[in-house]
């Protein structure tokens, strides 16, 4: 399968709690980690399919750190770019005691990975049963991504995350797009706050094109559309340690699970345990479980397949 996204150094502070605006907390303690949402997708999809991974690093010594982090993973990197135009992507991390976090981006040389290059990296690699990107990247390099230009009828699954309005890509050909409830709600217009409202955004984006959709709540579990109807899937009872990247190991996890022919509800089953694992353990792509560790966090938990409610 393959990963097309970002990838950025993450500078995470711990602290007590969120600050307001304005207000400055003190006390806190500072680390980096490798993060990006491509990244962390593609080093979740490894642990259960074999795995490439397109993004656009800076020459400098973060990026190099990454690159050799993702070949340890047993990632290909062969579609991986550096260059001297930009430095590797930053993302700054605050997250509290409870494991909430706010995060901002400085893409860097993540806005340098365009058309040309894209379609110049996949030439070099095998074709792909599945494509996973998320919004993190250019428009028209998502835009390129969701016509279904590589060849081969890919799986496309589409993490539209963070959202970038005013306008969506087209969703025709997208198989999956995955959504947090927020993201959902900034994408039809709604607040879904309930689990029915949530079923109701739900519908209406897989109305805009996608063959299914899912959207995720957190604790509270997922609600998938899709052609069958709704799917309900409560979450696993965990203790939050950090929620930073615990979307990422979900789509990741859920793009190589069904690379690797397993049907959807399924799928979903074993990305909301990797998910659940990943936020009982503090960072991005060292939170994220192998994939025995994760099967057997499903066993333990006797968690089942999603039901369907409509």
């Amino acid at each position: 399968m393959l990963v097309v996204g970002s990838a950025n150094m993450d500078v995470v502070l711990r602290v007590g709690h969120l600050p307001v605006p304005g207000e400055t907390v003190g006390g806190g303690s500072l680390s980096y980690a490798f993060g990006g949402k491509g990244a962390n997708q593609a080093v979740a999809a490894s642990r259960f399919a074999s795995t490439s991974f397109i993004t656009s690093i800076g020459h400098d010594a973060h990026g190099s750190e990454m690159l050799k982090s993702w070949q340890q993973a047993g990632i290909d990197v062969t579609g991986v770019q550096q260059t001297d135009r930009n430095p590797t992507g930053t993302a700054l991390i605050m997250v509290d005691d409870d494991g909430t976090n706010f995060i901002g981006v400085a893409p860097g040389a993540n806005k340098g990975l365009l058309e040309h290059d894209l379609h110049l990296a996949v030439s070099r690699l095998p074709l792909p049963d599945v494509i996973l990107f998320q919004a993190e990247i250019d428009r028209s390099t998502m835009q390129y991504l969701a016509a279904e230009m590589i060849p081969g009828d890919p799986l496309l699954i589409l993490n539209y995350a963070p959202v970038t309005l005013p306008r969506l890509p087209d969703l025709s050909r997208i198989g999956i797009l995955v959504v947090n409830e927020t993201e959902a709600g900034d994408l039809t217009g709604t607040y879904p706050d309930t689990v029915a409202r949530v079923e109701r955004a739900a519908q209406l984006l897989r109305g805009m094109g996608p063959a299914a959709v899912v959207v995720t709540m957190g604790a509270s579990g997922l609600i998938a559309a899709t052609e069958d109807g709704l799917l309900y899937q409560k979450a696993p009872k965990v203790e939050t340690v950090d929620t930073t990247g615990a979307g990422d190991a979900f789509c990741g996890t859920l793009a190589a699970v069904l690379a690797v022919r397993e049907e959807l509800p399924e799928a979903l089953t074993i990305a909301q345990c990797a998910a659940a694992l990943s936020v009982t353990r503090p960072g991005a792509q060292t939170s994220i479980g192998l994939a025995d560790e994760v099967r057997e966090f499903r066993r333990s938990l006797r968690h089942g397949l999603p039901f369907v409610i409509t």
